[in-house]
Order: C-alpha cells, then sequence, then structure tokens
C-alpha cells in the first residue's frame, strides 16, 4: 500500500511538472512569436525620430482645409490618434518652431502621390530626424477616393506613422499583422487608397505599436 502511495504521488507530482513544463513552453512560444513578429521589418526608417514629446504645428505656408486640418489634430490626440494608441506624448504647437518635429502641411505632389513625411533636419551629430513635413496632397485625395475625408485620415495616420519610425507596407499579404490564424491584419500603414472608414484604416497594428513603444 505503501509502495502504491509512493508510486501515486510521483505519478501526480510527474503530471504537475509536464503541465507546468507545458504552460511554460506554451508561454515561450507566445514570447517567441511577439519578438518575431516584432522583427518582421527594420525600425526605425530611415534613422527615426527624436526621443522625448512629439510635437506638431500647422505650416502657414502650406495650410489646410479645415476638415484635413481636423483629421490631423485627430491623428495625433489621446481619444484614438498617436497618444491613445501608444506611449508617444503629443504637444499642438502654436507656432511652428525650428525644431517642432511634425509640420503639417497641405501641398501638391503630383499625381497619385497623397502624402510625404521626408526629414527636413538632422540632429547634430546622429542619425535620428529632428523635424519632419507631413505634406498632404488633399487635391490627390480628392479625386481618387471614393470618401474624401476617410482617406484624408488613414493618410495622415500613415504619415504620422512615418514620423515615428514606422515603415509601411504593399499589400494586406506583407502585413507585419498576423490574426493568428493564418491570415494577416491590416493597419493604416499599408499603402494605397483605402477609405472605407474601418477602425483599421485610423490605427497601428500591434506590430508596429510594439516598435514605436520600445523606441520611445
Amino acid at each position: 500500500m505503501v509502495h502504491n502511495e509512493v508510486l501515486r504521488q510521483l505519478n501526480a507530482g510527474t503530471a504537475a511538472l509536464v503541465k507546468i513544463i507545458g504552460i511554460g513552453m506554451l508561454a515561450l512560444g507566445v514570447l517567441l512569436a511577439t519578438l518575431a513578429e516584432a522583427r518582421a521589418d527594420s525600425y526605425p526608417v530611415d534613422g527615426g525620430p527624436d526621443k522625448g514629446d512629439h510635437s506638431f504645428c500647422f505650416d502657414p505656408n502650406y495650410p489646410m482645409a479645415t476638415a484635413v486640418r481636423d483629421r490631423a489634430v485627430w491623428t495625433m490626440d489621446n481619444n484614438e490618434g498617436v497618444e491613445a494608441q501608444t506611449v508617444v506624448n503629443t504637444v499642438q504647437k502654436s507656432s511652428c518652431g525650428p525644431h517642432t518635429d511634425v509640420r503639417f502641411q497641405q501641398r501638391s505632389l503630383g499625381e497619385d502621390y497623397y502624402g510625404y513625411a521626408p526629414c527636413i533636419l538632422r540632429n547634430a551629430g546622429a542619425t535620428t530626424c529632428d523635424r519632419r513635413d507631413v505634406r498632404f496632397n488633399w487635391g490627390e485625395v480628392r479625386e481618387d477616393a471614393t470618401n474624401d475625408n476617410f482617406f484624408a485620415r488613414m493618410n495622415l495616420c500613415h504619415e504620422v506613422g512615418h514620423t515615428l519610425g514606422a515603415r509601411h507596407y504593399a499589400s494586406t499579404s506583407s502585413s507585419p499583422d498576423s490574426d493568428g490564424m493564418g491570415g494577416r491584419i491590416n493597419s493604416c500603414m499599408i499603402s494605397g487608397v483605402h477609405d472605407s472608414g474601418a477602425l483599421w484604416t485610423r490605427s497601428y497594428g500591434a506590430h508596429h505599436r510594439a516598435h514605436i513603444n520600445n523606441y520611445f
């Protein structure tokens, strides 16, 4: 009887150990999958931004239409924009200074160019970008989109993503975000015209949020 009881306890202990190991392996698998997801593309793009507050302003030399300006603010704010989705603190400036991180402009960029976020000023002795313009082509957006305002919101999310160091991708199949079932999930960092107004068109995916949060 004693022998049987010892065996029973040993078997129970082994089963518990196997269960613990199994849980640990599952957690490790999730961690590795997450890390692999975060390494799916290089970050940051073009040297990345400087850290700290991500300040923005509206360039009076290239004034934005009211509808576009509103959506630029929404892209940055703490309701559903950058501040709500990431650890980044955004600050709107009443005027554009030489070191304001993001300068919003409405500009003509040519056919099929909806937005552009070039680095205008790099930090001295560093590869990081001190200031970027977000150049928004409202005329081309209105020409090509079915819903101008929805596409404006998506495009601004996309270009601001570049100011945060995020890289865009070409199509759903190349999205860095997995749905966990073999498919891919889109975010505003996809290229092209996407004007459905769906939540993903104004959101950063888990992949890019992880990059941004780890960087800042």
